[in-house]
């Protein structure tokens, strides 16, 4: 009988230990793919930028007036 005992608590340490490396695992996927997700934007982000940028600037680039009609 106390033989049946110690494998049920070994087979259960076992499992609980299977069971933290398997979220562990899980947890540092995530963060992973989160950081080059975030890289990925920021590099895609940044090429359209620089494209807007290098645009020729439209000629009227300055705000419009508002006249007497101003509340400022």
């Amino acid at each position: 009988m106390h033989d049946l005992v110690e494998a049920t608590d070994s087979k259960d340490k076992k499992d609980q230990k299977e069971q933290h490396s398997s979220r562990l695992k899980t947890g540092l996927l995530v963060v992973g793919s989160a950081l080059l997700g975030g890289i990925a934007v920021a590099l895609w982000n940044r090429r359209s930028l620089a494209e807007i940028r290098n645009q020729s600037p439209e000629e009227d680039s300055d705000p419009p007036s508002g006249g007497d009609d101003a509340i400022y």
